[in-house]
């Protein structure tokens, strides 16, 4: 008996060993279960969470608000500004009034016969009228009918007028009349005159022109072919005296203008 029960406690036996170890299982135990009673975890802080969950929901909500009335804000000024560029400034809630009246177009007057056209200074006009007689080139020597016994040739230095069956010639090119300048002759009487300018310069001339006190009358151009460095012209128009019988002829009372093909003045006299 004494045998069987050191074989169970005695030390160094089979029964010792699974007592020992059953012994600090139970005090492993116990020593964790102590420890886990004294910790007491901090309490669980449901209420701020709730509160920051519910503060960004608003801000959420705030932010889409603001976009879309940012959108609607930018819809509208573009409404306005369309608008404002068809002209309609009538403000909101307002009746529209009456559309102003438009603002009237200056019109051209219709060209008008030259004869009935009043320039006070004929040197001041930009470019001619349109309805013109065209230049007239002739050959050296050809002779042109001016009618009433007057007849007009050139050549080439040479400007010829018959007025009385006898020709009077001027050289074009011995010095006496100034580079890009016009002379004038003229012949007639309180009934009329004719009028011959002569230009000689580097231009071409296209138009000429005769201001008689004011009122501006066309005159037929006349030139060789090429480029003679000069022309001349004639027409009939009223005298400086018409009107006036016994007056003198003022300075300024005849003007002649010689134009080129676009309207520009190339000499004028005086």
């Amino acid at each position: 008996m004494s045998t069987h029960q050191d074989d169970e406690f005695g030390d160094g036996t089979p029964g010792a060993a699974d007592a020992a170890q059953a012994l600090a299982v139970e005090r492993l135990r116990d020593a964790l279960q102590d420890a886990a009673s004294g910790i007491r975890p901090s309490p669980w802080p449901g209420g701020a969470v709730l509160e920051r969950a519910r503060r960004r929901r608003r801000t959420g909500r705030l932010t889409i608000a603001l976009s879309a009335a940012a959108v609607v804000a930018a819809a509208g000024g573009g409404i306005v500004a369309a608008q404002n560029r068809a002209g309609d400034a009538t403000p909101a809630g307002q009746p529209a009034g009456p559309p102003a009246a438009p603002t009237p177009t200056p019109t051209r007057p219709e060209t008008r016969q030259a004869e009935h056209t009043a320039i006070p200074d004929s040197r001041q006009a930009a470019s001619p009228p349109a309805d013109w007689p065209a230049v007239k080139v002739v050959r050296p020597g050809e002779v042109v009918v001016l009618g009433k016994g007057t007849r007009l040739r050139l050549d080439a230095h040479r400007r010829c007028l018959d007025t009385s069956g006898t020709w009077d010639c001027k050289n074009t090119a011995d010095g006496n009349q100034a580079a890009d300048s016009v002379s004038l002759q003229s012949q007639g009487d309180a009934n009329g005159t004719l009028y011959t300018p002569l230009y000689i310069g580097r231009g071409t001339p296209a138009r000429m022109s005769v201001t008689v006190r004011g009122h501006l009358y066309p005159l037929q151009v006349v030139t060789l072919p090429g480029r003679p460095g000069y022309a001349t012209g004639y027409g009939r128009a009223p005298s400086a005296l018409a009107g006036r019988a016994g007056s003198p002829v003022a300075f300024g009372d005849v003007q002649v203008t010689v134009y080129d093909a676009q309207g520009a003045v190339l000499a004028s006299l005086p």
